[in-house]
């Protein structure tokens, strides 16, 4: 969960632009059996994914009607695909090195609501071709306001594998109604009214539900299923079991890690850090002298220059005064930075799957992996996947001079979510 001032700036002031047809986003089956997800992605561009190799690429829209994608994860050029949306509800997917192919929607969806706390959400359940009664799974969502019922991916390719899928927009997005907020324990109870639809659908197995949490989603999935009993499993991915607070210390840490800062840096650098992190958890109004006397401390540090880009640079850089009137407005609403998810698993028995990747920049995962090992020793129902050099998102990439370049999906990551979905709803 990106939380730097910086970011949420640029966020709040950047222009608005035409969204993609929303009729052309979803799953879509190959000639060659392949599945490939396209979903919205940046200002007017899709992003296809392809299950099972992780594959993916941004879309581009051409004047004569057509998309295009190019080399790599965002290239337009040069092009090496062509999609063409059909009137019938198929595409044309038209390879520069392989055979022309038609893709077709194949899954059933349907547009439902539903009420929590006072609130109408709004959200699209898809069903896996068959009579069932299938699996089904809650999609809780991450820290974003985009509508996840276009951006959502992770359902297209669970409910290829017959495990129905609900998407929901959160509360204050996309269609859904109320206010946006961070606050974990009204996300869990929205994802427990969801669980309401799946529960009373007569495609579904009520007894085969489950959640499958993404980033934030790690700290709402488990919450929400200590709520509600007819929540038998949870799948977790690039989420984490400390708190916001540590998550924001840990990846300011590695982000200067990652632009060379020695370990002796990176100690003496944590308290001016941790001050950073204490004033926007406290609303911006306490921490100031332990953050004033850490900048006087280390002014001359060299790492300090290393900082662009942070949340501590922000601090740095703005006076009080300023940080004090404008932080409030733009900090996340509701969100307890000291939440953590280690009681809730303590009480937990279902079982769960943590998916995580080894180079997780947004969420380090290094305590929560020593965690779940842990749970695991103790007899706990947890599964732990590892993805060696995945980012957030679970994306690999290559370090370019200190930057990460991606590249795609991690081979086996969408694979393993839907396979341990299926096996931890599972009959006996």
């Amino acid at each position: 969960m990106r939380l730097a001032l910086l970011s949420i700036i640029v966020l709040l002031f950047a222009g608005c632009s035409a969204s993609p047809p929303l009729d052309d986003l979803g799953a879509y089956r190959l000639e060659d059996g392949r599945v490939v997800s396209i979903r919205r992605s940046e200002g007017k561009t899709l992003r296809y994914r392809i299950y099972p190799t992780g594959e993916t690429g941004r879309l581009y829209y051409e004047n004569d009607g057509s998309w295009v994608s190019g080399e790599g994860f965002s290239s337009r050029e040069p092009a090496q695909l062509h999609v063409r949306f059909n009137a019938d509800g198929s595409f044309t997917w038209m390879p520069e090195n392989s055979n022309t192919q038609e893709g077709r929607r194949f899954l059933n969806s349907e547009m439902v609501e539903f009420s929590s706390d006072g609130v109408t959400l709004r959200g699209q359940l898809y069903i896996p071709p068959g009579s069932g009664p299938f699996p089904a799974v809650v999609l809780v969502h991450g820290s974003g306001s985009q509508s996840a019922i276009q951006y959502f991916y992770n359902g297209d390719f669970l409910a290829a594998k017959e495990i129905a899928t609900l998407v929901f927009d959160k509360r204050g997005s996309g269609l859904s109604e109320g206010d946006f907020t961070f606050d974990f324990n009204q996300l869990a109870r929205d994802v427990v009214a969801a669980t309401d639809v799946l529960a009373d659908h007569e495609a579904i197995d009520a007894d085969r539900i489950g959640l499958c949490g993404y980033s934030q989603g790690a700290w709402v999935a488990p919450l929400a299923a200590s709520l509600d009993p007819r929540i038998h499993f949870v799948s977790v991915s690039y989420g984490m079991i400390e708190s916001p607070s540590d998550e924001a210390l840990w990846e300011t840490q590695q982000l200067l890690r990652s632009r060379g800062v020695d370990d002796a840096g990176i100690l003496e650098a944590t308290p001016l850090i941790r001050s950073a992190v204490d004033i926007v958890a406290s609303n911006f109004s306490d921490g100031w002298d332990e953050f004033y006397q850490e900048k006087a401390a280390t002014k001359d540090a060299p790492w300090r220059k290393k900082l662009d880009g942070s949340p501590v640079q922000q601090l740095l850089l703005y006076p009080k005064w300023l940080a004090k009137i404008v932080g409030p407005r733009l900090a996340p609403d509701g969100l307890d930075w000291g939440y953590s998810s280690d009681t809730v698993l303590d009480s937990l028995g279902i079982p769960m799957t943590w998916l995580l990747g080894t180079a997780d920049s947004s969420a380090p995962n290094g305590e929560t992996i020593k965690k779940l090992r842990a749970y695991r020793e103790a007899g706990k129902p947890f599964e732990l996947i590892l993805f060696e050099g995945a980012d957030h998102g679970m994306l690999e990439f290559e370090d370019r001079g200190g930057e990460r370049v991606y590249s795609g999906y991690a081979p086996g990551y969408f694979q393993a979510e839907a396979e341990n979905v299926l096996r931890m709803s599972a009959r006996d």
